[in-house]
């Protein structure tokens, strides 16, 4: 007979509230999840597998979480049997977010199922329960728990199961947006490094938040700006009473825009500037002080452009490539002539080309065309 399974020395309300705190733990920090996992296996005798799969095609699976369980039979289960996973193509019928597998299938059919042969017996596990996450949208996530047969079925557990699941799909829920915040700000901080522009973000008392690699070049010149006890700063009292007025004024309730120059000498152009509010969504609970960004254009800084983007761009042939790319450098058609060794008048000639595939016909108008593009220039 079948030992009858013991839930430990906390009670069933007990465990549920464990339970939830750790699943919103996990929420606000992913790599909790497999504490979430570690305290379910221990207070239910269960391992467990959260995994999603779409609407449409229940047998399509992809694992996020996986704890008890034999990783080789987790990659097989992936691979090839959950497909033909009895439980997961009955349960797909039913409507309730709690189905243990008594609910869907009778034992008979379980027990003579693929499924059940060749990844819940070698693992020794017996009992299997099915937790649906989410119910809207193209996939479904759920989170499946197993235990051996030395316990009994999930039937006594049920109230666990019940009260945990609201909690756990909220939990999954803001695990979900806070993951794609997450992502959008890893691609924004990515795009930011791309620029050859410095950019940085800054609080009303100018402290640095963020600054890109270029910010953190010209910063480490120390001409003109420079980062101060982490507060960003410019060289000179006059420039710099401008800077924090630019920033004052960014980060006031009614915040402002400005425009400012920071002279370099030795007849160098001035650096360009603007400073701008970043206008966060501000919440009651926010401690987050207002933030603006300061974005710097350096004139003198060479500009990189793409030989592959230009050929893509245009059309154009390599040798039209080469030549667009030195005409942006500065160089003129009878220096590019001498450097690819070729004719003033072979030059001439790619230069019409690119005339002809661009539709401009005048050699300053081309240079500003691909300067002003950003998907001709290596950003890197």
């Amino acid at each position: 007979m079948a030992r009858r399974h013991v839930l430990g020395s906390p009670n069933t309300a007990e465990i549920t509230l464990e339970l939830v705190g750790a699943a919103y733990a996990a929420a606000a920090d992913p790599t909790q999840w497999a504490a979430f996992g570690a305290l379910f296996q221990r207070r239910l005798a269960s391992s467990i597998a959260m995994y999603a799969h779409p609407v449409a095609q229940p047998g399509r699976n992809r694992t996020l979480l996986s704890t008890g369980l034999d990783p080789a039979y987790t990659r097989l289960n992936a691979e090839e049997l959950h497909s033909r996973n009895v439980l997961i193509l009955n349960a797909a019928r039913h409507t309730a977010p709690v189905l243990l597998a008594e609910d869907v299938v009778d034992r008979e059919t379980l027990e003579g199922s693929e499924f059940f042969n060749e990844y819940m017996r070698p693992q020794g596990l017996h009992h299997a329960v099915n937790l649906t996450l989410t119910t809207g949208g193209l996939h479904r996530v759920c989170l499946a728990a197993l235990r051996e047969a030395r316990f009994e079925a999930y039937d006594r557990d049920r109230r666990v199961l019940d009260g945990l699941l609201p909690h756990l799909r909220r939990a999954f829920e803001v695990s979900e947006r806070l993951d794609l915040l997450h992502v959008q700000a890893r691609a924004g901080f990515s795009a930011f490094d791309r620029l050859s522009a410095a950019v940085m973000l800054v609080d009303e008392e100018a402290r640095l938040a963020y600054a890109n690699r270029a910010a953190e070049c010209l910063l480490a010149t120390g001409r003109c700006l420079i980062a101060r006890g982490s507060r960003l700063r410019a060289t000179g009292p006059e420039p710099d009473a401008r800077l924090r007025a630019a920033i004052t004024g960014a980060t006031r309730p009614r915040p402002t825009g400005a425009a400012l120059a920071f002279p370099r000498g030795n007849g160098m152009p001035a650096l360009s500037a603007i400073v701008l509010p970043s206008e966060p969504g501000r919440s009651i609970f926010a401690a987050q002080r207002p933030l603006a960004f300061v974005l710097i254009h350096d004139p003198a800084a060479s500009t990189v452009v793409s030989e592959e983007a230009v050929r893509a761009r245009f059309d154009a042939t390599p040798a039209e490539a080469r030549l667009a790319i030195a005409l942006c450098a500065g160089d003129s058609l009878s220096a590019f002539a001498a450097s690819a060794g070729v004719s003033v008048t072979t030059a001439k000639t790619h230069l019409n080309g690119l005339f002809a595939k661009s539709g401009i016909n005048r050699q300053a108008d081309l240079v500003r065309l691909i300067l002003s593009d950003p998907a001709l220039r290596m950003l890197d």
